[in-house]
């Protein structure tokens, strides 16, 4: 199982290895690196999706400075997958949680602002 170990301000530590980069991270322990962008929007949602998950973890940032479009809300919300945003040192955790129950879920973790 893969496990998001702790962020702090542009790095974010998994399974032991640290990363400076906006990442995502999915339930089967793959991660994929992602530009520093500010908004999730749909290319990204629709390749996050790809992998067939249910539920999306956004960590906004150290600050809560990253958002989800809002043509990816709708879509999620017709799609019936679950968004939770939240600043990144608590989305880790909630990522953590759902890694742990074996969920579909992935994270996609901006490590700065």
């Amino acid at each position: 199982m893969v496990k998001i170990n702790s962020t702090k301000f542009g790095e974010v530590m998994i399974d032991g290895k640290t990363h400076y980069s906006d990442v995502i991270v999915f339930f089967d322990g793959t991660i994929e690196y992602r530009e520093k962008d500010w908004v999730i929007e749909e290319d990204e949602f629709k390749k996050i999706i790809q992998r067939n998950v249910n539920i999306i973890i956004v960590g906004t940032g150290q600050q809560g400075t990253m958002s989800v479009s809002d043509k990816v809300r709708e879509l999620a919300n017709y799609m019936k997958i679950k968004i939770v945003e939240m600043k990144t040192p608590y989305a880790i955790e909630l990522f953590n949680a759902y890694a742990s129950q074996h969920r579909t879920v992935a994270a996609v973790l901006h490590t700065t602002g």
